[in-house]
Parts: C-alpha cells; sequence; structure tokens
C-alpha cells in the first residue's frame, strides 16, 4: 500500500488558454473559464499522477461575441449537445532536471476521445503561512481540430482555407494540497518508496 495524496485545482489562480492561428485575421485566441481537475500523485516528482480534468465548453470566451457564438455554435464546439471537454491521463517520464515532464492521456471533446501528449513544465511549490502546500505547472500542446471535427459546417471551405487545422493549449495550473489526508491506495511496489499503514481519518 502506497498513499496517494490528493490535489485539486485553484480555478483562480489558473488558465486555460487556446489560440488557432488565422491567415487573414488576427489569431483567434480564448480561454475557459469554468473548469475543474484533480491531481493524485503518489511519487515526490509527480511522475505517475493520475489526473481528471474536466471543462465547461458553455465557458469558452474570446472576448469577441461573434467568435464565441460561432465556436460554441453546432458548427464548431456544439456546446449545447456537448457541454463538457474532458482529460484523463497520467505524467509518465520526466524529460529532464528541469522540472519538465511528458503528460499523456485521452481528450474528449464532442465525445470523441483521442490520445493526446502534453508537455508539462513545474514551475515550483509554494507554501502558505498556514502550511497549505501549492504548486504550479505550464502545460503546453497542440491538437489537430480536425480529429475531434471541430469543423465549420457553414462555409466550409472559407473556414478550412482561412484557419489553421492546428490549435494551441497553453495552461496555467496551481493545485492545491486537499485538506483531507493522504488516502491508501493498493500500488505496485516503486523503487524507493516506502510501504505505508493504512490511516483513519477523524470523523
Amino acid at each position: 500500500m502506497l498513499a496517494k495524496t490528493k490535489w485539486v485545482i485553484d480555478s483562480a489562480k489558473s488558465r486555460i488558454n487556446f489560440e488557432i492561428e488565422h491567415f487573414i485575421v488576427p489569431n483567434i485566441k480564448g480561454t475557459f473559464k469554468t473548469f475543474d481537475a484533480t491531481v493524485y500523485s503518489i511519487n515526490k516528482d509527480f511522475t505517475t499522477d493520475e489526473i481528471i480534468f474536466s471543462i465547461s465548453a458553455k465557458s469558452l470566451c474570446t472576448n469577441d461575441s461573434y467568435c464565441d457564438e460561432h465556436l460554441k455554435s453546432m458548427n464548431v464546439f456544439d456546446v449545447e449537445k456537448h457541454k463538457q471537454i474532458y482529460f484523463k491521463g497520467r505524467i509518465i517520464d520526466k524529460l529532464n532536471n528541469k522540472g519538465c515532464y511528458v503528460l499523456l492521456g485521452e481528450l474528449t471533446i464532442k465525445g470523441i476521445s483521442k490520445p493526446i501528449e502534453f508537455a508539462v513544465e513545474f514551475i515550483g511549490l509554494t507554501k502558505s503561512v498556514f502550511g497549505n502546500e501549492k504548486i504550479n505547472f505550464n502545460v503546453t500542446g497542440i491538437i489537430n481540430r480536425n480529429d475531434w471535427e471541430l469543423n465549420s459546417i457553414v462555409d466550409l471551405e472559407a473556414w478550412q482555407i482561412l484557419v489553421s487545422d492546428k490549435i494551441k493549449i497553453n495552461c496555467e495550473v496551481q493545485l492545491k494540497r486537499s485538506t483531507i489526508q493522504d488516502i491508501v491506495v493498493p500500488f505496485e511496489t516503486i523503487m524507493e518508496q516506502k510501504i505505508v499503514e493504512k490511516q483513519v481519518l477523524p470523523v
């Protein structure tokens, strides 16, 4: 048995941003305002993490009402039918000693699930005066919008010509350690990890 530490996202200190290259007008830049995430860590360097992330598709915002309406419509994200975007993954490798990791998982948009890889940069760990731990990461990656059918049905030909297939993802994430004590779960023995006894949480 190894202890898992639960972390939850601080939505007030985190940003989920995207950018789509447009060949005529300035690039389309936006963010998602409503999201939730939980991370379960085992190793101190955050490899073998389990990450569960959900985003409200309706919370998409580009600060352009016309662009928002188009992206939320059935022509692109179809937010009335597909209300949530999901990601489930695991940090599987540490690239170097500078805090860079590989995050592999499955991204679901419009009910379509595809494997995806993100780069993760560890920014730092802080402690509040009350002893609460927080960690900061940057998460970046590129997805092909065609893989999730993020195409405009209206004027499809013009949309395809003027807009890049690539969507850049850039997330600034702050996680805070859950106030619930470490959760003990079955897990195969990992090098240099100690076996811990199950803790009984106070009522």
